[in-house]
Order: C-alpha cells, then sequence, then structure tokens
C-alpha cells in the first residue's frame, strides 16, 4: 500500500483525522500524536464537519499527501513519523488478514479433502 493509500484509508477509518488544532482553532491533519496545517488559509477556519461538507475524501487524501511531499522536500523529520506511524497500523492489519485468508485456504483444503476420501 503507498502513503496516499494509506492516508485515503485513514481518512476512512479515523487513523487520519481532520482536527480544529489546540493552538489556534485552524484546521489541521493529525496522524497518530501530531498534527499539522494542509488547508489553504481560505478553509483554515472551518470546523472539521464543514471540511467534510466540503470536501469529498479523495481531495483530503491528495492536500495531506502534498502537503507532506512539501515539507519532506524542506525537511521536515516529522514526515517520517506519519509515515511510519501508518505503515505499522496498517502492515499490522495486512498480517491479520493473511493469517486469516491462509486459515480459509488450509480449511477448504480439509473440505476438498472429506469430499473426495
Amino acid at each position: 500500500m503507498t502513503f496516499k493509500e494509506m492516508i485515503f484509508k485513514g481518512l476512512c477509518d479515523g487513523t487520519v483525522k481532520i482536527i480544529s488544532n489546540p493552538n489556534d482553532d485552524c484546521i489541521a491533519c493529525q496522524i497518530g500524536e501530531f498534527w499539522f496545517y494542509f488547508i489553504g488559509s481560505e478553509d483554515e477556519n472551518l470546523t472539521p464537519d464543514e471540511v467534510y461538507e466540503s470536501y469529498i475524501k479523495e481531495q483530503l487524501t491528495e492536500m495531506i499527501y502534498s502537503t507532506l511531499q512539501d515539507m519532506e522536500k524542506n525537511e521536515f523529520d516529522e514526515v517520517e513519523y506519519y509515515k511510519a506511524f501508518l505503515e505499522e497500523k496498517y502492515a499490522c492489519n495486512k498480517e491479520k488478514s493473511d493469517v486469516l485468508i491462509e486459515r480459509k485456504e488450509y480449511h477448504d483444503q480439509r473440505i476438498k479433502r472429506k469430499i473426495y476420501e
């Protein structure tokens, strides 16, 4: 899963949050314990609900991803934290999915074996 896909998934499941930041109540994106500004000044005073009414998740994903790319180009170390946080979150889910798939395949093989015996 790409970084951009993880951001989108995070917006869908609440891992990536749109918040009114605690310093000035302007809109920010929170991933894990940290947050950053990502939206233009014309919309910075919206509430999180108003942001979700104004933008679809794909647009928010693009805005957040673009901001993080700019931060990375300017050598902001937090970007590595955000990447690691999302990778850890979704790697665990992938491992669980892989185990469930393996169990299902094993179970299906046992059923087939019993049918043919």
